[in-house]
Order: structure tokens, then C-alpha cells, then sequence
């Protein structure tokens, strides 16, 4: 792990913001000095810094007539410098933030024209904004606080309206605000089996007497499905979406869209879905947002959740059709072995098993969870042909766990513990027919491919005799 705080922000730059930070950072130091010189190397070798040790070498080699320790203050310096640019380029890129700033600092001046002039350009650009937003009311109400506490005349001007709408705003602000956390509170608690009822209840309680507006009404809706389990309010939320009620790249829309895809899955995991399009469109909606994104790509565990969940709701046909319109948005080091890898992976939800070893079995991947997706899928048709490959899926899945053992700690105790149940199930399951006993041991809670097990050890079961 790199300690150097630097390298961390700088190895998430794009281009164009190395571009901004080098304008900002010339406000402080000269193209000619060593603060300067350090920016340049740091962008010229920042893909290839992975250790302390990669950043020390950059000193010896380039600034070997400084100490340490003068090294060491260059590098804060340069990281000070490069975190007030990320406070600039945060508060530029928002700018009711920016507004609520020189209101305060005009208030603060006595600057009372410039003050109310500003303050009256915020409040129209916020409440012409296309969309609801968590940030409105909060921006909304920031704005009339800052006027009517200060020594700005406009409070005595304004009578009793200013304070009114310091007031609503912020009520109707924590209002939206609580419904957020009431909407986690029942989400989170079906994820980890906790009930959070008294903290729901009391946010009930704050919610009951406040004036309801269409935000807080479609986030309570939400909430309606966590209760009742029905799919209606589900429809309306992604036309909500559709139609852009929410405001594009804000936390509302982003927490809209999680749950639309999150509650679609489930209620179809209960049979309570009355149409799986849902699905499909859900998660359309958060790839073509960028929501289900990270810096531009779909990350690849990511993408594999959403192939599978898309080869279960879809014809074969349909499926493939979704694979290549986003395969090329997908975050993998090899684009064409993890197409080869995706479509075995429909062609395993397909039942299409035979054909997923010869596609599979000489293609060596390098990104550890792909090797061991792939090795899954390989152990599986190997399984499901034993009558004529036996010894080669016995001796697949031995060295398929000989690997992971090899792999543990780079893969991490959660995925080295999900690959090697999967394996060790499947290894018993191909033993039944000749032991010619029924499987009782009982599967793990977390276990990939966990439907199609239970389908299987059934089928396997189903066909010993129970006088055996």
C-alpha cells in the first residue's frame, strides 16, 4: 500500500483534470521550480508508482542534492496545494455551493446589494431547475438563513416572509432528508436481517405532521414497496425516472435508480414481480445514466452480476443482444476473453452446458475472478457430461482448489470461501450416483450459482431409489 497520500489523488486523475491541477498549481510556484519539476514526474510516471519504494526512487534519481526530509515537505506542500485545487474544482462545478459562499462573504462585508443580488439569482436558479433533488430545499433554505442572520436589511424589508421561508424550506429539507434514511432503514434491514422498527417509527412520527410536496411523496412510495411487496409503486418510480422527475447526476436520482433495480430483483426472487421488463429496464436505465458506472466502465463483477440476472429473465437471443451492446463498456484487462467468458455464462443459464468447456478450456485469464467464474462454468459442464468425462472434471475441480488455495489472499476470505463451497458441492453431488445416497448436507447461505444447485441435488435425488 502506497503511504504517500499524493500518489493516492493523483493516480485518479484524467487528463483534462491533470491539465487543471498543473494551471492551478502555476498560481503558487514557477514552471522552473522543484515543486514544479515534482508535478511533472509525478504525471509522467503515476502508472507506473505501486510502492514507497517507486516514490523514493524519484528522489534519488531527480532531486538527489535534497534531504529527506526536504523531499518529504516538498511532497506535502505539493499535496496541500493539490487538495485546495479538488476544493476548488468541487465548489466550481457546484454552483449553488459557490453562490451560498459569496453570500455569506458579502453579508459578512456588508456588501448588502451584492448580497441580495446574489441571493436572488440563486433562489431563481434553483427553483428553475428540471428535477427534484435532495440538494434543493437544503440550497433553498442555506440561502434565506444567510440572509436573515446577518446585519442585511433585507429581513426588516422582507416582514415576516423571509423567516417563513427559512422554515419551510428547512422542513421540508429534513422531511425529504428523513424519507431517504427511512427508505435505507427498511433496505439495509432486509440485507442484514436487522429491524430498525423504533427508528422507523420515530421518523414516522417527524413525517406525519409535515406538508407533504411530490419529492417526499415519491420517496414514500418506495417505502411502500418494502412494506406491502407490491410492484405498482415500482412501475411509477421508473417512469418517474424516465420522465426526468428526478434531476440527472444527483444523489436522489442515484438512490431512485438503486432501488428500483435492487427491489425489482428481489420481488422477483418472491414471485411477486408481474412483469420481469422491470429488470431489464432498471438496469438500462442505470447503465445509460452512468449510474451503475465507475469512471466511465462497468466494473467486471459488476457486469457478470447483472449477464446472469439478464440470462435468467431473457430468451438467449435477447440476452446476446444486451451482451454486445455493453460488453465494450466493461473494465477487464482482456476485452475478448471476457467476451468468451460472458457467453458461456448464458450459455450455462441456457442450459447449454457441453458447449461451454471447448470454449472455455484453453483461454487462461489474469484477472483472478474471472479464472475461477471460468473454472466454475468448466467444472459444470465437465459435470454435466461425467458419463464420458469423469476423471477429466474430477481432476479439474482437484486443481481448480489447489489454485484457490494458492490465491487465497490475493482473492480475499469472502470470494476464496463462495469458489471453493461451489467446488466441494459439486464434487459430492457427482459422487451420489455412485454411492447411491441422497444429499442432505445443507448448502451454504452464500454460494454461487445457489438456484441451480437446489434444482440439481433435487433432480439427482429424485432419481435414487429411496429403498437404496
Amino acid at each position: 500500500m502506497i503511504k504517500y497520500k499524493l500518489i493516492n489523488i493523483l493516480k485518479q486523475l484524467k487528463p483534462l483534470e491533470w491539465n487543471a491541477l498543473r494551471k492551478y498549481l502555476l498560481m503558487y510556484t514557477r514552471q522552473e521550480s522543484d515543486n514544479y519539476r515534482l508535478y511533472e514526474l509525478l504525471r509522467q510516471y503515476i502508472t507506473k508508482i505501486n510502492c514507497n519504494e517507486d516514490v523514493l526512487r524519484i528522489h534519488s534519481k531527480y532531486f538527489d542534492q535534497m534531504t529527506s526530509k526536504s523531499f518529504t515537505n516538498m511532497l506535502s506542500r505539493v499535496t496541500v496545494w493539490t487538495e485546495d485545487w479538488i476544493v476548488h474544482e468541487e465548489v466550481k462545478n457546484d454552483p449553488h455551493t459557490a453562490n451560498g459562499i459569496l453570500l455569506k462573504y458579502y453579508n459578512r462585508k456588508g456588501l448588502y446589494k451584492e448580497a441580495d443580488n446574489t441571493a436572488l439569482k440563486a433562489e431563481k436558479a434553483i427553483q428553475n431547475e428540471k428535477g427534484e433533488s435532495l440538494a434543493k430545499y437544503r440550497h433553498l433554505s442555506n440561502i434565506y438563513h444567510a440572509q436573515y442572520y446577518s446585519n442585511n436589511p433585507i429581513k426588516y424589508k422582507s416582514g415576516t416572509e423571509l423567516l417563513q421561508k427559512i422554515v419551510d424550506t428547512r422542513l421540508e429539507q429534513y422531511g425529504c432528508q428523513l424519507a431517504t434514511y427511512k427508505v435505507e432503514l427498511l433496505n439495509w434491514g432486509e440485507v442484514k436481517n436487522h429491524n430498525y422498527f423504533k427508528s422507523i417509527e420515530d421518523i414516522n412520527q417527524i413525517l406525519k405532521p409535515l406538508k407533504e410536496n411530490s419529492t417526499l411523496s415519491s420517496i414514500e412510495s418506495i417505502s411502500e414497496v418494502f412494506v406491502t411487496r407490491e410492484s405498482n409503486n415500482l412501475h411509477t418510480l421508473f417512469i418517474d425516472l424516465e420522465n426526468g422527475f428526478f434531476k440527472k447526476n444527483t444523489e436522489l436520482e442515484l438512490l431512485a435508480s438503486s432501488y428500483l433495480t435492487g427491489l425489482s430483483l428481489r420481488l422477483w426472487g418472491e414471485n411477486k414481480l408481474d412483469n420481469t421488463q422491470l429488470i431489464l429496464r432498471a438496469y438500462e436505465y442505470g447503465l445509460e445514466s452512468g449510474i451503475l458506472l465507475s469512471f466511465g466502465k462497468i466494473p467486471l463483477v459488476r457486469w457478470y452480476n447483472i449477464l446472469s440476472v439478464m440470462s435468467s429473465i431473457l430468451e438467449k437471443n435477447k440476452t446476446i443482444q444486451f451482451l454486445n451492446t455493453w460488453i465494450g463498456k466493461v473494465s477487464t484487462i482482456n476485452l475478448k476473453k471476457s467476451i468468451f467468458l460472458s457467453k458461456a455464462l448464458v450459455d450455462f443459464h441456457t442450459e447449454n452446458y457441453q458447449i461451454i468447456y471447448s470454449s472455455l478450456k484453453n483461454i487462461k485469464y489474469s484477472n483472478l475472478s474471472e479464472k475461477f467464474r471460468a473454472n466454475q462454468l468448466i467444472a459444470i459442464s465437465l459435470y454435466k457430461q461425467q458419463d464420458l468425462l469423469y476423471e477429466e472434471f474430477i481432476d479439474h475441480c482437484n486443481n481448480s482448489l489447489r489454485s484457490l488455495k494458492r490465491s487465497k489472499k490475493k482473492l480475499g476470505k469472502k470470494s476464496f470461501t463462495l469458489f471453493e463451497n461451489f467446488i466441494i458441492v459439486l464434487i459430492k453431488l457427482a459422487s451420489l450416483q455412485y454411492k447411491r445416497s441422497k444429499y442432505e448436507i445443507k448448502l451454504p447461505h452464500t454460494i454461487p450459482h445457489k438456484n441451480w444447485l437446489v434444482k440439481e441435488i433435487k433432480r439427482v435425488n429424485d432419481k435414487i431409489s429411496p429403498t437404496l
